[in-house]
């Protein structure tokens, strides 16, 4: 199923300004919405440091 034309505008913006880019720092605003590791300082470990190769959407989920 297509997204929604402002789903893909945001995953398109989205594309050009991360991929490539390597996670200098984390911070989680909303503490609900991490799943694994619930511990929102070992989320923000596990990122940090990490390059991004692409940029998908789909099913509320960018990664």
């Amino acid at each position: 199923m297509p997204e929604l034309p402002e789903v893909e505008t945001v995953r398109r913006t989205l594309h050009q300004l991360v991929v490539g880019k390597t996670v200098e720092r984390v911070s989680v605003r909303l503490k609900r919405i991490i799943q694994r590791p619930d511990d929102t300082e070992a989320f923000a470990m596990l990122l940090q440091g990490k390059r991004s190769v692409r940029w998908n959407a789909g099913a509320n989920f960018c990664g």
